[in-house]
């Protein structure tokens, strides 16, 4: 029996611009505004396709040149739980 893996993506309906360095979206259908910082932005891309959790903390510990995976995936769950909080991502059984 294949295990269900939970993924990751981004909704679709978000305006998204870079501002000295951070990411500032709009949700077009909240009229919310957020900003995010350099590493939210690098999940922010990573999730333009589904992602799982143990991915997004590869390509963050690799992309920041970090050897704390531990404290990365609290960092990444963290993120995730708040995006999901605020319905900028969406999560997908694989």
């Amino acid at each position: 029996m294949k295990e269900d893996i939970m993924r990751y993506e981004r909704s679709a309906n978000m305006m998204v611009a870079e501002m000295d360095g951070d990411l500032v979206m709009m949700d077009i259908d909240q009229g919310s505004y957020f900003a995010i910082n350099p590493v939210g932005g690098h999940l922010w891309q990573q999730l333009e396709t589904p992602q799982t959790l143990a991915g997004l903390v590869e390509s963050v510990t690799k992309a920041f040149a970090t050897d704390d995976a531990s404290q990365v995936k609290t960092d990444v769950e963290g993120f995730l739980a708040d995006m999901a909080h605020n319905n900028l991502i969406r999560e997908i059984r694989a």
